[in-house]
């Protein structure tokens, strides 16, 4: 597993792994947002986000954890919760090299690097 992120939006600069994500990121640039949901009338970017958010009105959670079973609306939630077991790292600052389970505790992290900067 690395970190790097290949795909780069040209509006944003924001880095993607994956072709397929950066072509759903760039929808939201131009607002397109062709799929709605039929109950609450929500309109949404992919099918595959309208089948993630119908969860919410169907109340299904077919990704379970084998461990505590624990049960998510998505397989990208459920993969980000067995870091809490495995206690798997993936996101490393490259200023201090420390390693974090979440993309945003590193983000958060680097904002103190961010505020020592400032008041030295």
């Amino acid at each position: 597993h690395t970190n790097e992120r290949p795909y780069k939006c040209e509006i944003c600069h924001k880095r993607f792994k994956h072709k397929t994500h950066i072509d759903v990121h760039i929808l939201t640039h131009k607002n397109e947002r062709p799929y709605e949901c039929n109950i609450c009338h929500k309109s949404l970017n992919t099918k595959e986000i309208l089948k993630q958010h119908m969860s919410i009105h169907t109340h299904e959670r077919p990704y379970q954890c084998t461990i505590c079973h624990q049960c998510f609306t998505c397989r990208g939630n459920l993969k980000q919760h067995m870091r809490v077991h495995t206690n798997e790292k993936l996101y490393k600052c490259n200023i201090c090299c420390r390693h974090f389970k979440y993309e945003a505790s590193l983000k958060y992290h680097i904002k103190s690097h961010k505020k020592r900067d400032i008041s030295m």
